[in-house]
């Protein structure tokens, strides 16, 4: 099994790839459904977008750092090429850096927080982005709530990531603020069972 380690935030190797965590904290999924009732109706889940790429890993939008491009400057761009959606270097927060122990590759993590119509919007158009028939298999939205040994969070950290994307969607579990305090802690203890 690949041991991933933590860079310093940041950290450039020989080559580096930027990639983005499109994050809505405001999306709720039992809205439109009357099998739910009052607070469980209207309870706010956070989603994450992420890929299936045609190897079918999944990871998070984006690539490889071209020649003389910043970080920001490729997690935008591609953005734009894989998903078609259009960030700003401003919106964007590099939340961590990873790479293979002794290896001369590093995957930098950036968020930007959106709304539930940008979001929404990402996944409609996501097919109109000019790498999307090359590099994605699907889009995927993944609610961020952990709701007991059955919950779909816990089932999709079993798929296959790429390179590193696991490990950085439990950074951003854990750093991100997406899970309340005893959802985060019952999801950790959860991972440890199943290991």
């Amino acid at each position: 099994m690949t041991k991933f380690i933590e860079l310093e935030t940041g950290k450039e190797l020989p080559k580096n790839g930027a990639f983005v965590a499109i994050i809505c904290r405001t999306i709720r999924p039992n809205e439109h459904y009357d099998k739910y009732e009052g607070d469980d109706r209207l309870r706010q889940v956070p989603h994450v977008l992420m890929q299936f790429r045609w190897d079918m890993t999944v990871g998070f939008p984006g690539g490889k750092v071209d020649p003389g491009e910043t970080l920001p400057q490729a997690c935008v761009r591609e953005a734009l090429e894989e998903i078609y959606v259009t960030l700003k270097e401003e919106q964007i927060k590099l939340l961590c850096s990873h790479g293979k122990e002794g290896g001369s590759f590093a995957a930098h993590l950036f968020t930007v927080d959106v709304d539930e119509e940008t979001f929404q919007k990402a996944r409609l158009e996501s097919l109109k982005a000019a790498d999307a028939a090359a590099e994605v298999a699907g889009l995927v939205a993944i609610p961020l709530a952990y709701d007991g040994p059955h919950s779909p969070l816990l089932t999709f950290l079993k798929s296959q990531f790429a390179f590193s994307a696991r490990l950085e969607l439990l950074i951003l579990l854990e750093r991100g603020g997406l899970l309340q305090e005893e959802e985060r802690k019952a999801l950790w203890d959860a991972l440890v069972r199943q290991a």
